[in-house]
């Protein structure tokens, strides 16, 4: 088995891929999706920089810091950070990426 990790979205049939596991929303309905689990993601800061710059004391002041959001390019990316059911959006990251390389 060989596995082929990638941020790009992969025409699994047209380019020969058996399976693909996606994180987000499924495509347009014309394959089989199964949800495995959900997904969390964190909040991670330097400690030299909230030591320079202070760390948000609530959810609403991280528009008023540096961020960076690792995601698909091409998207609307936005900060949102949920408490049960009801999410709360925040301003969009200062840099958004979409690879490791």
């Amino acid at each position: 088995m060989v596995a082929h990790y990638t941020n790009r979205v992969v025409d699994i049939v047209k380019e020969g891929y058996d399976l693909a596991i996606r994180v987000g929303a499924t495509g347009d309905g014309d394959l089989t999706a199964s949800r495995l689990r959900e997904a969390d993601y964190v909040l991670f800061a330097n400690p030299a920089y909230l030591a320079d710059r202070g760390a948000p004391k609530r959810p609403r002041k991280l528009g008023d810091h540096d961020t960076v959001v690792f995601g698909a390019l091409g998207r609307n990316v936005e900060l949102s950070l949920c408490k049960g059911q009801n999410p709360r959006r925040f301003a969009s990251p200062r840099v958004s990426s979409s690879t490791t390389t």
